[in-house]
């Protein structure tokens, strides 16, 4: 469904007419991830807002029909509103939805940031919303230590509006698991140790952060624990994901604004000037347990995630020559068939044969005799009567 829309300006009366899209309604749709655009208005401002727009343009040109378009956070960088300005400038921000993450930056000028977007169902900072067959959460984690406040947030908001959705996505601006120098920051560490096992608890499918500037995917996450660490991951592989493990993603810029390079945790030593390779880490074991892909190519990315009842594809393009850095596709794992029961004696005996058919005989008295007796035992009404299970 689209739908037309025009603004006043002060200078000529009315804009142009703008066509929007509401979105998909159904249970096979996709939307757009951003990572970190944080525009500048003491640097190049306008040069940053081009590089913002060539990739929403160039996402939303690949994928016009996505249902919105979701910002991991730092939507500006002083949460000045010619910085927010510039990220809602690009035409494409007027033609679909616009989900934002309160980042660091936009927490400068917390009053900017909220005068500027609109987010539902508002608690304490975070928020959720149902989409189709989707329950996405939005939180705020600038203030880490209010740990509490926001684990019980999350409880309530996955038991109430997720019990009927095929997946549950979380984002939040500071990512738990990435591959930069923000991994050592106390108030990463503190919600990496407290808040993941939360996240698992609730079986929450997939969470999408920023804040490192950094490509990094998950290995998929038990808590703080990888599920298979030191497993080759690859590209466009799909992860079959058990029941409390949960897939993270941290993205790269969106804009160009800035990049973090990879930061050797052994060494301790963040040095923007050393440009490792990802084999390179992996050979010298440099790399975290926790990490099943980085890239820094210095080249603005977007994500689309695909989401079907089925799985969740998600893909990061490079906006140069529009290259997958990277791919996967999450599905749930099957339920194991439970064990059978070995069986009292041979099953080829007649022995056995004649107590299966005595255990019946015993059934049908039973039934009969709750017949006779209105149903009462049946309906649990009578104690001590339990029918056997076959």
């Amino acid at each position: 469904m689209r739908a037309r829309s025009k603004t006043k300006t002060d200078k000529d009366g009315w804009s142009k007419e703008y066509t929007f899209n509401t979105g998909t309604f159904g249970d096979k749709w996709n939307f757009l991830v951003f990572g970190d655009p944080q525009l500048y208005s003491t640097k190049d401002l306008a040069k940053q807002t081009a590089g913002w727009n060539n990739t929403v343009t160039q996402a939303t040109k690949r994928f016009p029909e996505s249902s919105f378009l979701l910002s991991v956070g730092d939507q500006a960088n002083h949460s000045a509103l010619q910085e927010h300005g510039g990220f809602i400038s690009p035409d494409p921000m007027r033609a679909h939805r616009t989900v934002v993450t309160m980042g660091n930056h936009d927490y400068y000028h917390a009053p900017s940031y909220e005068a500027m977007y609109n987010r539902p169902n508002v608690e304490d900072e975070n928020y959720w919303f149902t989409y189709n067959n989707a329950l996405v959460i939005n939180m705020d984690t600038n203030d880490w230590e209010d740990f509490d406040d926001d684990a019980a947030f999350l409880r309530k908001v996955v038991k109430e509006q997720g019990t009927d959705k095929d997946w549950v996505t979380l984002t939040y601006h500071h990512s738990t698991f990435s591959q930069a120098y923000h991994q050592e920051d106390r108030g990463i560490q503190y919600w990496r140790e407290r808040m993941t096992p939360v996240i698992s608890e609730l079986d929450v499918d997939l969470v999408l952060g920023g804040h490192d500037h950094i490509y990094t995917r998950s290995h998929l996450m038990n808590g703080y624990t990888p599920v298979d660490s030191g497993r080759v991951a690859q590209k466009g592989e799909t992860l079959e994901k058990k029941k409390g493990e949960t897939q993270y993603v941290t993205t790269n810029s969106a804009s160009g604004s800035k990049y973090y390079q990879f930061f050797d945790f052994k060494t301790g030593v963040r040095d923007e000037d050393v440009k490792e390779t990802f084999d390179q880490t992996v050979k010298e074991k440099t790399i975290r347990d926790y990490t099943a892909v980085w890239n820094q190519n210095e080249v603005p990315d977007y994500t689309n995630v695909e989401v079907t009842p089925e799985g969740l594809t998600v893909t990061t393009y490079d906006t140069g020559n529009g290259d997958v850095v990277d791919a996967f596709t999450l599905k749930r794992a099957k339920e194991e068939a439970p064990a059978e029961q070995p069986s009292q004696g041979s099953s080829d005996s007649a022995e056995d044969g004649s107590s299966k058919g005595a255990v019946i005989g015993i059934v049908i008295a039973i039934v009969a005799a709750l017949a006779a007796a209105g149903g009462a035992a049946y309906m649990g009404l009578i104690p001590g009567v339990q029918l056997p299970q076959f």
